[in-house]
């Protein structure tokens, strides 16, 4: 979408200094649909899938409103709606602003400074927030640490073994 942009003449490239380049709309409309497309659009699928979810759970239960006993899929399902929630929640407040503040033509650095820091810590803290809501993540990512450090730093000259040479007499 952004190449199509870029062809038909709704936006430029201008090389400043420091061998970085900005990209300037040239009207509003172009910006409000790149905030549609690259952030309206995302977050409401988001929360069409957490009302989905929400939906199907609260359709699949088999127990009366009244009953106090909850079985243990439905415990699962409502803990995987909570951390859904918990991710997008943090993956949004970190992350929404980026995304606005980008598709603006803003020659504010400090405030392009922040987003982007935020951006990144987004970025850097999304496998730790994914681990701490999933005990599988984290034994997966600690299964592939053990994998790593054995394939690394484990002696192989130890572990060939020794075939036994025949001699042709002859």
């Amino acid at each position: 979408i952004l190449i199509v942009e870029f062809l038909v003449g709704w936006t430029r490239i201008e090389d400043p200094i420091r061998d970085s380049c900005e990209v300037f709309y040239t009207n509003i409309y172009v910006q409000i649909f790149n905030t549609i497309f690259a952030y309206a659009l995302p977050m409401f699928l988001n929360m069409l899938m957490i009302y989905a979810s929400l939906r199907h759970i609260h359709l699949t239960s088999v127990l009366q409103r009244t009953q106090h006993c909850v079985s243990a899929r439905e415990k699962y399902h409502r803990s995987l709606i909570i951390q859904f929630i918990c991710f997008y929640f943090i993956w949004g407040v970190l992350w929404s602003p980026f995304v606005i503040v980008s598709q603006m033509s803003l020659h504010q650095q400090n405030v392009m400074n922040i987003v982007t820091i935020l951006s990144f810590v987004e970025v850097a803290c999304d496998p730790i927030i994914v681990a701490a809501l999933d005990v599988r993540f984290w034994d997966q990512w600690r299964k592939f640490g053990v994998h790593v450090k054995n394939t690394i730093f484990v002696d192989r000259r130890n572990r060939r073994r020794i075939h036994p040479t025949t001699v042709n007499p002859n």
